[in-house]
């Protein structure tokens, strides 16, 4: 239980001819004398007939040849993002951020900055584009801060934290999301979805994630214990843009047993 606190890990032929000799007939001859009636038939020599027969052999040569097809790679870039327009000179800059959030393994740059009465997160893209939003209803006493970006389910690209707001004990995070060319905020119920990460004597809560799940971890502490606090450890799931509440678990835990308040990558509290 307690992922999020220091007592859980997360392929021929040849033919014959004939040819037929025939021979002329010898012509008959017949004789006859006074003395005596002698008739001499001469037979004529039988016809003789002589065949020969020649066999020839042909030979053919049969080759064959294999032609083996041709591979054509077609290799398609990705066009860029549009950009959008630069930062406007005199802005505040209150962070910046080298993330990856589009999951292209080219480095992208994560800003937070006020221009106005208006806070912005803007990421520039390795591959050329930008993206550009105003993050509503953030206090301007306390600002924007870009924490950094951590791939929570496990697809590729990575998910965007940013402080959005504070108090007196703890910070909010709120978490955005790339949508094609744009940032769009991951959403709970409907509702942006909006974490507290912080301590104080009396309770803490914070921020874990494990690769495929978010989890939420708060405590607060037992009236009159020495330092046991009452905790709950709480999963979420991330579909698109989306976060999906599972089942928390809870338990007692010493002040000794709670863990970092945000162990998500190289996100930081800035």
């Amino acid at each position: 239980m307690m992922c999020c606190l220091a007592f859980v890990a997360a392929a021929c032929g040849g033919g014959g001819t004939g040819a037929t000799t025939t021979l002329p007939l010898a012509a008959a001859t017949t004789s006859s004398t006074t003395s005596s009636s002698t008739t001499t038939t001469t037979t004529p020599p039988a016809t003789s007939t002589s065949t020969t027969s020649s066999t020839t052999t042909s030979s053919t040569t049969s080759t064959t040849t294999t032609t083996m097809p041709s591979t054509t790679t077609t290799t398609t870039v990705a066009a860029a993002c549009p950009t959008a327009p630069a930062i406007p000179v005199g802005a505040t800059v209150s962070a910046t951020k080298s993330i990856d959030a589009d999951g292209d393994a080219a480095l992208d740059v994560m800003t937070t900055y006020l221009v106005g009465a208006d806070w912005h997160l803007r990421v520039d893209f390795g591959a050329g584009g930008s993206a550009d939003v105003v993050v509503p209803d953030v206090s301007p006493l306390t600002g924007a801060l870009a924490l950094g970006a951590f791939d929570i389910e496990g697809d590729g690209t990575g998910e965007l934290f940013v402080k959005v707001d504070a108090g007196a004990h703890a910070i909010l995070v709120g978490l955005y999301d790339v949508d094609g060319c744009g940032l769009v905020p991951i959403t709970i119920g409907g509702v942006p979805a909006v974490f507290p990460v912080g301590a104080s004597v009396g309770n803490f809560s914070g921020l874990n994630c494990d690769g495929s799940l978010l989890w939420t971890f708060e405590g607060t502490l037992i009236e009159g214990s020495e330092g046991m606090y009452e905790a709950m450890d709480i999963p979420y799931t991330l579909e698109g843009h989306v976060l999906t509440q599972g089942f928390g678990d809870g338990a007692v835990v010493s002040a000794d047993e709670i863990g970092p308040l945000l162990t998500c990558g190289d996100v930081d509290l800035g």
